[in-house]
């Protein structure tokens, strides 16, 4: 009995219904079916990651270049459609999830399962092309230079562009500050992010003056494994930078393989942060992360 219940859709409450999308040609485990098909496809293409919270729920995860945030999918029977699905961020930065929420409704609708997205208290919302968007870019890190710095070079004559991109190259002084910023984890959090994206920038850009940083593989490496640190965005993103810096040739410790197939099996499962016995945090599992593990692996 309890099985069954399980595949039987709650009811929709009406509850903000701009969050709710009715499809005419799909059953709710019919869109279950459709949804995870369409997770998945977003995984495989390094956007999110999801999680079956129950029958008719998938927690989510979608990943930006300098942020992420989390949400939840939804589905819903109804007596004016065979279901509703309901998109939600959880928590997080608005615009990506307006960029993930676009598009897991531009693929709905490409695929025929909502037919459109109708938002009655928003009459504004009336065009096809308005029911179902991508905003297509994302809130930027804070920049990691003084406002005197960047009014001198906003000041610079177009003319000037060759010195500056000269200017840009940096030492390995610099280098190793910005490894530092972006390791220490005593930082406010948003300012850990922004200095852990400009790493991953600099890294792109002038990786040649990272790569012969002492030990830099390792610091990375052990930030993760030797603290209490669940932010899932900044995990993938230091492994990001460990398979460049493979790519750049820097040294290799020992026990690379070893530790990146820790972090692997670690978030191949829920991760639990107990504070005390009455108060614990559990993580789902990442796939990003798990991929990220596995490309370095096959790196070495």
């Amino acid at each position: 009995a309890d099985a069954g219940d399980a595949l039987i859709p709650p009811k929709y409450d009406g509850f903000q219904p701009q969050c709710a999308h009715r499809s005419l040609s799909k059953t709710p485990l019919e869109m279950r079916q459709t949804l995870q098909t369409l997770l998945n496809a977003l995984v495989d293409s390094a956007r999110i990651d999801f999680h079956e919270k129950s029958c008719f729920v998938f927690q989510g995860r979608a990943y930006s270049s300098y942020n992420d945030c989390e949400f939840l999918v939804s589905i819903f029977g109804d007596d004016t459609a065979k279901s509703i699905i309901e998109l939600r961020r959880s928590s997080g930065e608005t615009f990506t999830f307006a960029n993930i929420e676009g598009n897991i409704l531009s693929m709905l609708k490409a695929n025929g399962s909502i037919v459109c997205v109708d938002h009655p208290e928003s009459p504004s919302s009336t065009s096809d092309s308005e029911q179902s968007f991508v905003y297509g870019f994302e809130s930027l890190p804070a920049l990691p230079f003084s406002l005197g710095s960047l009014a001198t070079a906003t000041s610079d004559d177009d003319d000037d562009d060759d010195k500056d991109n000269a200017c840009q190259q940096l030492d390995s002084s610099e280098a190793l500050h910005i490894v530092q910023d972006a390791v220490a984890l005593d930082t406010m959090r948003e300012l850990l992010r922004s200095n852990i994206a400009y790493l991953n920038e600099q890294m792109m850009e002038n990786g040649h003056a990272f790569k012969n940083i002492p030990n830099i593989i390792s610091t990375l490496i052990r930030t993760i494994i030797d603290n209490l640190f669940y932010d899932c965005w900044a995990i993938k993103t230091y492994l990001t930078i460990v398979s460049r810096l493979i790519v750049l040739e820097a040294a290799v410790p020992f026990d690379l393989r070893q530790c990146v197939e820790r972090i692997q099996a670690k978030w191949s499962e829920t991760v639990v942060n107990d504070i005390t016995g009455d108060v614990r945090f559990e993580f789902y599992p990442s796939q990003q992360i798990v991929k990220q593990c596995r490309s370095i692996i096959e790196q070495l």
